[in-house]
């Protein structure tokens, strides 16, 4: 019976969010801007179930492999990757990953990601902390995390019970910025 279920609840799930219009493919529509380290992003927590996370960030591309991940980007062109982006992941019918991540500029190699305001730039932790952040301003708010330099990149992450805040760190104007966050679960519903 549960396998019924879970495919239920995936077709479910589904149903109204992973054929929603590619126009819907916009950034989260919610007015939570709010990063909570090891819980959520936006409004949308690790654990909630899919609908509950598309109810809070409105509707999106969807697809399943084999995981159901939605999308959240401003346009809906083949360069959505470089336009910056809010996304999900559900396993189980469980939210196990949320992120964001900055928008890419593939006209500079010097500067390659666009540190520049924006909504997603608005997403910050109680610390202050969100993307375009720099390093030590994380590593001054957040102690505990741990990570590594390595020439123009760093990573950084925050680890408790079995949940992980991850601070990816790209150059802007010769300083380590916060180009994308994740926060993830080693448990998979």
């Amino acid at each position: 019976m549960r396998p019924l279920l879970l495919k239920s609840t995936c077709a479910l799930a589904l149903s109204g969010l992973a054929l929603a219009p590619a126009a819907a493919a916009k950034l989260p529509s919610n007015r939570d801007r709010t990063i909570v380290p090891g819980t959520s992003i936006g409004g949308v927590a690790l654990g909630a179930t899919a609908q509950r996370a598309v109810a809070v960030w409105g509707p999106s591309r969807c697809a399943e492999v084999p995981a159901i991940t939605c999308h959240y980007e401003p346009f809906d062109t083949a360069a959505n990757y470089y336009a910056g982006y809010a996304v999900f992941t559900t396993l189980r019918s469980k939210v196990i990953s949320v992120g964001l991540s900055l928008p890419k500029d593939t006209s500079r190699r010097d500067l390659p990601y666009k540190f520049t305001p924006s909504q997603l730039t608005r997403y910050k932790t109680s610390k202050g902390i969100g993307l375009g952040s720099t390093l030590a301003s994380v590593r001054r708010a957040y102690p505990r995390a741990t990570g590594r330099t390595q020439g123009a990149t760093a990573n950084y992450r925050l680890t408790a019970a079995g949940r992980t805040t991850e601070f990816r760190f790209g150059i802007g104007n010769g300083t380590l910025k916060v180009t994308g966050i994740n926060i993830t679960s080693s448990r998979s519903g």
